[in-house]
């Protein structure tokens, strides 16, 4: 618990920097502050998020509601497609639950932010066309995933006849249509994604901005 705070939570809060120095033998008190912390750090959290997009500094996304592997709720069966010839548990199939988590999803986040999301991340990107009519339902416009499954996609598509896809179509928007409904989407770029949720923590806070706007100012020249 004392290593999962960073930079910014040892600057709201010196005493965890004093803690690492100390490095053991910690007493119940001191292991208690921590948890402490933790638990102000967290109620810190939403009322920051939500200051941050009322100045339209962000915007947020919401994601299924218990953080299920969507289109496996949807049809398990559909496992079939990315892992052809494998051997699967008895088939679970429930459209509605896959609904209900859509929708329950934009539930809460309406009740805390005061307004519904339009993004959707899904759980661990996982995504299928036959959601794509359950977003729109749930009223969600654009949901974002890996740029695995957006190169895959184009890969298989009779229209690219064998082609690999160009990278930098990954930078654009596209539009997913399934059995009359279309919800918009974007792809994240693996390799940005991976430092900002493994790598830039490791760095200074100057030095990992600097790489991210170094990151974005190259994708920006290349188009």
């Amino acid at each position: 618990n004392l290593a999962w705070c960073g930079y910014t939570a040892e600057a709201m809060f010196p005493e965890l920097a004093a803690l690492k120095r100390k490095g053991r033998n910690f007493s119940e008190e001191e292991k208690h502050r921590v948890l402490e912390i933790h638990g102000e750090i967290l109620s810190r959290i939403i009322p920051l998020y939500r200051a941050a997009e009322e100045r339209g500094q962000v915007e947020i996304t919401t994601t299924p509601f218990y953080h299920p592997i969507l289109p496996l709720v949807y049809d398990s069966n559909l496992a079939e497609r990315c892992l052809p010839g494998r051997r699967f548990p008895k088939r679970f199939h429930w459209p509605q639950d896959a609904l209900a988590h859509l929708q329950l999803a934009v539930k809460q986040h309406t009740e805390m932010f005061g307004k519904a999301p339009r993004g959707l991340w899904p759980s661990e990107g996982s995504i299928a066309p036959e959601l794509v009519p359950l977003m729109q339902k749930a009223g969600i416009q654009y949901f974002c995933s890996d740029e695995e499954n957006l190169f895959r996609s184009l890969a298989n598509d009779p229209d690219s006849h064998g082609h690999a896809p160009d990278h930098l179509e990954l930078f654009q928007g596209w539009r997913v249509e399934h059995d009359g409904a279309q919800v918009d989407a974007l792809f994240r770029e693996k390799p940005l994604s991976d430092f900002i949720g493994f790598m830039a923590a490791k760095n200074s806070p100057k030095d990992a901005a600097n790489h991210l706007l170094h990151h974005l100012s190259a994708i920006a020249s290349a188009l």
